[in-house]
């Protein structure tokens, strides 16, 4: 089961967010996902 941090960390390595990430975290972590967007000024 990955973890926010663990998306973090491929992102530090495999440079910019992917689409096929993104999918991914929205399957993942809806939630975390509408807070973020809710959190964006």
């Amino acid at each position: 089961m990955h973890t926010w941090k663990s998306f973090q960390k491929e992102l530090e390595t495999n440079g910019p967010d992917t689409e096929e990430l993104s999918s991914r975290r929205k399957v993942i972590f809806p939630k975390q996902i509408n807070l973020k967007k809710e959190n964006k000024p």
